[in-house]
């Protein structure tokens, strides 16, 4: 029983290492998206001299369209971290459930065990009583009364 234990105690340590793997890509996609807004909120307020020449060059609308398609692709990204995210949530949810039942499940059984032993003891010591009883009759003959009739 030990070793179901051990096992499903493994199964769930390997889905929630696997879990906070995503969790970490998860937060360095979050972390980038908002890097990106944090950049193009910033480049939205300069007003320098030279923004005028980048307007008529059309560098800005080429900036717009970089940063709306790197958004684009972080959501994306983002999107299926989440997925896997959640169907990683739900292997380790089912292999929490199976590493808590083992675990009660052997502790059950150890608790059974411990019923048995102590059961056993007890028989044996009452076996051994028994035996030592039966010893002493027999060492010491009974005394038995004699009447006598008148």
């Amino acid at each position: 029983m030990q070793n179901i234990t051990h096992l499903t105690d493994a199964l769930f340590q390997a889905q929630l290492s696997k879990l906070q793997d995503v969790l970490e890509e998860e937060k360095t996609v979050r972390r980038r998206i908002d890097e990106l807004e944090t950049r193009h909120k910033a480049v939205g307020r300069l007003d320098a001299p030279g923004m005028g020449e980048m307007r008529q060059i059309g560098a800005d609308i080429i900036w717009q369209g970089w940063v709306d398609r790197k958004r684009r692709d972080l959501q994306g990204e983002l999107a299926r971290c989440l997925v896997r995210k959640n169907r990683l949530m739900l292997n380790v949810q089912k292999a929490f459930g199976r590493n808590a039942a083992a675990q009660k499940m052997q502790a059950e059984a150890k608790l059974e065990d411990e019923a048995a032993r102590a059961l056993r003891r007890a028989i044996e010591d009452q076996a051994l009583l028994l035996m030592k009883a039966a010893q002493n009759r027999s060492a010491s003959p009974l005394k038995r009364p004699v009447w006598r009739c008148l």
